[in-house]
């Protein structure tokens, strides 16, 4: 066994029962909302495939489907906007635009 995992162990092994049950119950819940983020992460990418705009959002370098998808679901109709620093602004995305 790996040294961490033997500090590990010794510092379970130290713990009260009522300590070891409220790092169980932190983990599990953990590796839930893991499982959840994922499950969310299929619906979106989902989404994205069908969506227009998310998917030309997505050919502009350093966004991502999922950034993509946050900007589409969020700013309806893009000409509202006069050029893009403008469009990512109003749709909270802050970066310096070449």
């Amino acid at each position: 066994m790996p040294q961490k995992q033997d500090q590990w162990v010794l510092t379970l092994d130290s713990l009260s029962d009522h300590a070891v049950a409220a790092l169980t119950a932190r983990i599990t819940r953990a590796e839930g909302l893991a499982d959840e983020v994922d499950r969310l992460e299929r619906r979106i990418l989902d989404w994205h495939r069908t969506s227009d705009a998310s998917r030309r959002l997505a050919t502009i370098s350093g966004i991502g489907p999922i950034t993509a998808s946050a900007i589409a679901a969020n700013v309806p109709d893009a000409s509202l906007f006069r050029s893009a620093r403008q469009l990512f602004a109003g749709a909270s995305v802050h970066w310096k635009l070449a």
